[in-house]
């Protein structure tokens, strides 16, 4: 029925806003490791990286349901929530990565910068914009297919 997409597409939107979440307790907890480059600091950055990372296991457990739903009579929701668990899949992958390289970028801050390092650090700042705009892109769709059902 209408009110159960609605029902579902307003859980799957509640389960990415927790995506959002994790990502900001990564970036919070890398940064304030980035900044002070403290022992305590990167033990607290990698359990925030352990738990989110487990957090995430059990939101796309629950967005594959609702995938799962859509799969039979509207194809097209559940095309555009594989869409945005695929590409969150490799964002998720990449942030790690990212933040990996920054890590051993920073490391080397005191003595010479590896050139190589800093060509792959732009790289993957390009590849997780577009990442990240078919993430959006996606989401805007859902967003405006969610409200024509309020119609």
């Amino acid at each position: 029925t209408t009110e159960e997409v609605g029902r579902q597409l307003d859980k799957f939107f509640s389960l990415q806003e927790a995506r959002v979440r994790g990502y900001n307790d990564i970036h919070n907890t890398f940064k304030d490791y980035i900044e002070t480059k403290e022992s305590k600091e990167r033990i607290l950055y990698e359990e925030t990286l352990q738990r989110v990372a487990q957090e995430f296991r059990e939101l796309s457990k629950q967005i594959i349901e609702i995938e799962q739903a859509f799969a039979s009579n509207r194809k097209v929701v559940s095309a555009l929530i594989r869409i945005i668990q695929d590409n969150e899949k490799v964002k998720f992958e990449n942030t790690i990565k990212n933040q990996m390289l920054r890590i051993q970028y920073e490391i080397q801050q005191e003595g010479e910068h590896d050139p190589d390092v800093e060509v792959q650090l732009k790289k993957d700042r390009v590849v997780m914009n577009e990442i990240i705009t078919a993430i959006v892109d996606a989401l805007e769709e859902l967003k405006g297919i969610r409200q024509d059902e309020d119609k």
